[in-house]
């Protein structure tokens, strides 16, 4: 993973979902776990990168929140 986040960059990188369509084969607990286990090693500007800035900046959301990932 840390490899391809080198050559893609954490400014590419969102999370998205096909729920409540892949509920059946992947349940969002299930897929939150994988993440975790993916990212545990992340910084959290990666994490806030993947969860919320790229999304942010992709769909020109003008958020006036800024989530604690850590937490």
């Amino acid at each position: 993973m840390d490899q391809a986040l080198s050559w893609i960059g954490w400014h590419r990188l969102f999370y998205g979902s096909n729920l409540p369509v892949e509920r059946v084969n992947c349940p969002l607990e299930r897929q939150f776990a994988a993440l975790g286990c993916l990212f545990a090693n992340s910084a959290e500007v990666g994490l806030r990168s993947v969860f919320f800035s790229t999304a942010d900046e992709v769909y020109r959301i003008s958020s006036t929140k800024n989530p604690n990932i850590s937490s």
